[in-house]
């Protein structure tokens, strides 16, 4: 590595004033850019602005309705947070399974979303909670549903002088249930090959159901066609393995056949159909 500057603001005006300078990175937990720079070299005169003083974005608060959730904040402080395990319990279990506890400890929920890799483990609970964001830079302010922030894996609409400020979303109704399944190649310290985050609201009859996957698609989104398969519905197993098998084939049609849709198109039918018995109560087999 070469040697390079670090500047540490403390208000978060200073580290959009530094940023406005196109050599300069945000550094939050560093457990993506350290990687991302062992891989390439640092620029001659690349500066990293370490955010760790900015207070006012490590908060997780719940305002008119609607949960705040600061950038800054780890995942192990998602993963540890009761109240939103108690109405949305899916986000902090997603945040949970991120890399080890010394991962888990470093990094923080906007860096996961900001360094858009598929297989993020926080952002398919996002989508399906109607997330949105707010971005600044010095000369402007900008809000976007998360779903139109991802471009393509590693890319966003993010411009280098910008910075993640909020991560919010309407908190769920009362009769809200949730799951998130993650497979990977094995039980700790894994990438997701393929992610399920499922939210569905109703007893009797479901009123609205949300499916979004991970580590499948080009861009994040949800799986509309497999949500329509059960909405305003009963609760079944039988109906929940159609809207599996709804499911994958909505991805394979997005995404395209490749040489992992062998594996991922039994996978994904299997964990779409689990994660709405799970979320549902019901048995899965």
């Amino acid at each position: 590595m070469n040697p390079l500057r670090i500047e540490r603001p403390e208000t978060l005006a200073a580290a959009l004033a530094l940023l406005m300078n196109e050599n300069t990175r945000p550094l939050a937990g560093g457990t993506d850019l350290l990687i991302e720079r062992r891989r390439a070299p640092f620029a001659a005169d690349e500066t990293w602005v370490a955010l760790s003083d900015l207070r006012e974005l490590k908060e997780i608060e719940i305002k008119d309705g609607f949960w705040h959730i600061g950038p800054l904040v780890t995942h192990a402080e998602l993963a540890k947070h009761k109240q939103l395990r108690h109405v949305a319990s899916f986000l902090p279990e997603g945040a949970s399974l991120v890399g080890s506890p010394q991962i888990r400890e470093q990094g923080t929920i906007g860096g996961n979303i900001a360094n858009a890799a598929s297989c993020a483990d926080t952002v398919p609970p996002l989508i399906a909670l109607n997330a949105e964001l707010a971005y600044q830079s010095v000369k402007r302010k900008r809000r976007v549903a998360l779903s139109d922030f991802f471009l393509a894996p590693y890319k966003t609409i993010l411009q280098h002088d910008e910075l993640i400020t909020d991560i919010y979303f309407p908190s769920p109704p009362p009769t809200a249930r949730t799951s998130f399944l993650k497979l990977g190649r094995r039980q700790a310290l894994a990438i997701s090959r393929v992610s399920v985050a499922v939210l569905v609201t109703g007893n009797d009859v479901l009123d609205d159901v949300r499916i979004s996957v991970g580590s499948a698609l080009p861009r994040y989104g949800r799986l509309s066609e497999a949500e329509d398969i059960v909405k305003n519905l009963p609760p079944s197993q039988e109906r929940f393995k159609q809207a599996g098998r709804a499911g994958s084939a909505e991805v394979i049609h997005t995404a395209g056949r490749r040489w992992s849709t062998d594996y991922k198109e039994p996978v994904l039918t299997a964990l779409i159909s689990r994660a709405l018995c799970i979320a549902c109560d019901i048995p899965w087999k």
